[in-house]
């Protein structure tokens, strides 16, 4: 064999921002989780968080919200509301496609750029930004439904048009569950099976699946229903519940009083957010605790707050700890917050106070 010219290597998974050691007891059983959740979810959580050569933070919370956002809600929920229609206006059969207009040729040439920017990234071993892109396309199927909505159009009897938006969702479908083969094997099989389609990875042609529309036949009979990717809070909530019990009759840590008074506790109001470049859930915050000039702190709250909101907003910052880089951004603090699973909320004051007072 030929000696390899590039040696490819992924960064670290750490756990709550600490490295895993069976000292914290704090590591992570791939299997276990795959056996819990499914493999394909877990693989596809591997590949969409981390961005390859960086690390990446795991938590069994963030896998199972991204699961639920990005499987159950955004891909399971499309491909089992476009099935249905299709068995509820055309007898579950892939209708042909009429004339296109405006809205039709966008979702067209949204679908093919998306596919061509994975194939690119993919490519190029950037498989988060990769799966970013195929998302965007599954998003905006889910808005084109909105836009056009079938149930009017068939109360309307307009058949034709009917037929072409129904079309255009499943090829979208078929497009990206082709895609989907690298990343979940098993499903996107499985889904293309939905479709009526038969999958050999050898027939494909991916240069022509990103310049060409139209490949899947009409005529081709699909599922009556799907339901790929079921929700999973309530085992998340299970599991919480039973680590929490656990934890509790196997010894709780204390800290003394000296330790406590270690930190140092602010108030700081937040004067800018920004999201930092390739995290999907880094902000970038600067925050007035009453010095000379602003704080900079890297905060994981972007899949729970827009910038905007955060504008003008009293948070509690532990503001002695030590600076560090983090995703290549200067943070100097930690914004306090509260989570249960189920919401997320910010530390805060009952009423406004000066920049930089102490909490005690």
């Amino acid at each position: 064999l030929p000696l390899y010219k590039g040696l490819r290597v992924h960064g670290y998974w750490t756990v709550d921002e600490t490295k895993m050691s069976k000292s914290l007891g704090n590591v992570i059983k791939p299997l276990e989780l795959k056996d819990k959740y499914g493999l394909a979810p877990f693989r596809y959580f591997l590949l969409r968080e981390m961005h390859f050569g960086l690390d990446a933070n795991f938590s069994e919370e963030a896998f199972v919200n991204r699961l639920n956002s990005d499987l159950a809600n955004d891909l399971g929920n499309l491909f089992s509301r476009v099935l249905t229609m299709t068995n509820k206006y055309f007898a579950g059969k892939v209708p042909s496609a009429g004339k296109l207009e405006a809205e039709d040729e966008a979702v067209i040439g949204i679908g093919l750029e998306s596919i061509a920017n994975f194939q690119n990234l993919f490519a190029r071993f950037q498989f988060a930004r990769a799966l970013e892109s195929l998302w965007e396309f599954v998003r905006y199927l889910n808005k084109y439904i909105d836009q056009t909505a079938p149930w009017q159009l068939a109360k309307e009897k307009q058949e034709e048009r009917l037929a072409t938006v129904i079309y255009l969702l499943l090829e979208g479908l078929r497009k990206i569950a082709l895609h989907l083969w690298p990343v979940m094997p098993s499903v996107s099989v499985e889904m293309l099976k939905q479709l009526g389609v038969d999958f050999e990875v050898q027939k494909v042609d991916l240069l022509a699946e990103s310049k060409e529309w139209g490949k899947l036949e009409a005529g081709l009979k699909v599922a009556k229903k799907s339901n790929l990717f079921p929700r999973q809070e309530i085992k998340l909530e299970q599991n919480k519940e039973a680590a929490s019990s656990a934890s509790l009759k196997e010894k709780k840590e204390y800290v003394s009083f000296e330790d406590f008074k270690k930190l140092d506790l602010r108030v700081g109001k937040i004067l800018s957010a920004t999201r930092v470049e390739k995290s999907d859930k880094l902000l970038k915050l600067e925050v007035d605790l009453g010095e000379d000039k602003p704080r900079q702190i890297i905060a994981g709250i972007a899949p729970y707050f827009s910038p905007a909101e955060l504008m003008g907003k009293e948070v509690i910052v532990v503001s002695n700890l030590k600076p560090r880089k983090i995703f290549g951004q200067l943070s100097e603090g930690m914004v306090l917050a509260a989570n249960d699973g189920q919401s997320f909320a910010l530390l805060t004051v009952s009423k406004e106070v000066k920049e930089g007072t102490k909490i005690s």
